[in-house]
């Protein structure tokens, strides 16, 4: 993961809110920052497993968004590409999918 982007997220976005969520004993964390552009606003997510960030992704939002809480669709699009790139089991994937509901 790139830590250059990360770092330049994180100074220009406002941090909004984490989630911990636990599956079998393994410490998972959701970072969501947001940040404003000409197009509207973006949630930006970082997840971290066992304090090590494993993946991240982004939402564009032109409006409003109709997420049950403030970065619902992020997260979930996080845990897409940590078991895309095999860094969580598809029990992990699964578990965190059913938490993020």
């Amino acid at each position: 993961m790139a830590k250059r982007h990360l770092l330049n997220v994180a100074k220009a976005a406002k941090y909004d809110s984490h989630k911990f969520i636990s599956v079998e004993g393994v410490e998972f964390k959701f970072t969501l920052y947001t940040y404003g552009n000409a197009s509207g606003f973006v949630h930006f997510a970082i997840l971290s497993k066992e304090w090590e960030n494993i993946a991240h992704a982004k939402a564009q939002y032109y409006n409003r968004t109709w997420e049950r809480y403030t970065g619902q669709a992020v997260f979930k699009e996080v845990i897409n590409w940590a078991l895309k790139s095999k860094d969580i089991t598809q029990a992990e994937y699964d578990a965190l999918k059913e938490a993020l509901e």
